[in-house]
């Protein structure tokens, strides 16, 4: 689950920016330059361990009494009325702070590999046109080909 949460707050907070949004080299300078920011992976951090506590502080009890008003043999039945899904998972009371602490690990590390894609970007846009040329010449190949027989 501190996997999941992380995982989605940072791809959230991403592709939600209005410049990550854009396809443009402008934008892409943008996202690149938020995130660089260690500012950018303390928030990310801070959004996470929030959303975290608030999720692990979440009444089910009244969830697991109506499951159990549908199955009385259920496991559910045995669920207190004012238990948390913190609670019915088990959460450790440093799970949110964790999961913040792993946000901004994580944050970091997708500012290094963005400035290591950086980098490769000519690369890639090479290889590209260079695989477009070769798929026109195979493909101009192909329907010449079909056309002789």
């Amino acid at each position: 689950m501190v996997r999941i949460l992380s995982g989605a707050a940072i791809t959230a907070a991403l592709f939600v920016s209005p410049a990550a949004a854009q396809n443009t080299d402008r934008s892409h300078d943008d996202a690149l330059r938020r995130l660089q920011n260690p500012q950018t992976a303390n928030s990310i951090a801070v959004v996470v361990e929030a959303l975290a506590r608030s999720l692990m502080a979440m009444p089910v009890g009244p969830l697991a009494d109506a499951m159990a008003r549908v199955d009385p043999d259920s496991d559910l039945a045995d669920v207190p009325r004012d238990a948390t899904l913190g609670e019915m998972a088990h959460v450790d009371a440093r799970d949110a702070e964790r999961m913040g602490d792993d946000a901004h690990a994580a944050g970091t590390m997708v500012a290094g590999m963005a400035r290591q894609l950086e980098v490769m970007l000519p690369t890639f846009e090479a290889m590209a046109r260079d695989m477009s040329a070769q798929w026109n010449q195979d493909w101009d190949r192909a329907r010449t080909a079909s056309r002789r027989r």
